[in-house]
């Protein structure tokens, strides 16, 4: 069964009570763990004026609208500790960790734009957690010399592959990719992820064996913002734990049930079974050329005619009744 993160990220709208009710929102659903962005302003440098990209325009605006001071976070952290839900951090610079020197966190995450910064690498393994690195935006090649140079080839290492556009198509999701990272880093625990506008690709990932799904929470898929769209709210969600928490018995239980109620009915109602032509004597011996077959299914079939042929009926039957073993 896959550990479900569910991404605060910037979904709260920078408002306090939003992000407390996305972690509610997310102890509904049975996530494993939750996960906060920080960004100090201070450290993130905004200068629209040496910026002409309309992209980094909008990201810087939406950074600043979604702010969390790292207080903030700390008090959202401890709420959810209380619930019972495990806490993460991404940071996106070596000074902005200082901002929670004091709090301790389940795990942490170093997101796809900086998975290259090696300094931040080093700082987040001394802590001696989980630490997720996302892979966004990196070539295969960019990403074997990241794990290699900073030795992130062990147990407590989570991979993320990641498709860094946010909604991210599905046909451009690359999930085969995860059977790579789980064949050549075996040590490692491996993740998605997903930032795609719907849940299928979650769902369908859960049959590679998955140890992390990381998606992004929503009170509500169509408010304006950079990841509203490529997020889920609780409904998707909640569909996603139901196929998380029973996919083993879904998608890998070899074994053939055995048939259940609604089938029965099913087949008695839709399927056919083995009726008298005409009136039948007791004793008489029963022939299959004295039988046919018509609706409802609730005599002998083709499965099991051929072992009562050549026996003698117990009692006189009568024209068009079905033909079972107590005959």
């Amino acid at each position: 069964m896959a550990k479900i993160i569910a991404e605060i990220g910037i979904n709260h709208n920078g408002n306090f009570k939003i992000a407390r009710k996305l972690i509610d929102l997310a102890k509904e659903v049975g996530c494993w763990g939750i996960k906060f962005q920080y960004r100090n302003l201070k450290n993130y440098i905004i200068d629209n004026h040496n910026h002409t990209e309309l992209g980094k325009e909008i990201i810087d605006h939406e950074i600043k609208k979604n702010y969390h001071t790292s207080k903030q976070i700390i008090q959202l952290t401890l709420y959810a500790k209380k619930l019972g839900i495990k806490c993460g951090i991404s940071f996106f610079t070596v000074k902005d960790v200082i901002n929670f020197s004091k709090t301790s966190f389940d795990f942490y995450k170093i997101p796809s734009p900086v998975s290259d910064n090696f300094s931040l690498i080093k700082k987040l393994k001394k802590l001696n957690k989980k630490l997720i690195i996302s892979f966004g935006g990196k070539s295969y090649d960019e990403i074997k010399k990241i794990i290699k140079i900073n030795n992130l080839n062990n147990k407590k290492i989570v991979l993320m592959h990641c498709i860094s556009n946010y909604p991210v198509s599905e046909i451009n999701s690359n999930l085969g990719f995860i059977d790579e990272l789980k064949n050549k880093y075996k040590k490692c625990s491996i993740g998605y992820s997903s930032h795609e506008n719907n849940i299928l690709n979650s769902i369908l990932i859960l049959s590679k064996k998955i140890d992390y799904i990381e998606r992004h929470i929503t009170l509500d898929k169509e408010q304006k913002g950079l990841d509203h769209s490529s997020s889920s709210d609780i409904g998707e969600l909640k569909k996603l734990q139901f196929f998380n928490l029973n996919f083993k018995k879904i998608f890998f239980n070899k074994d053939k049930q055995p048939v259940n109620q609604g089938e029965i009915i099913n087949r008695q109602n839709l399927g056919m079974s083995y009726y008298f032509k005409k009136d039948v004597k007791r004793g008489t011996i029963l022939k299959k050329k004295d039988l046919y077959l018509k609706q409802p299914n609730i005599g002998l079939t083709d499965i099991n005619i051929d072992d009562h042929l050549k026996t003698k009926t117990i009692r006189n039957f009568k024209k068009n009744e079905p033909v079972t073993v107590s005959c």
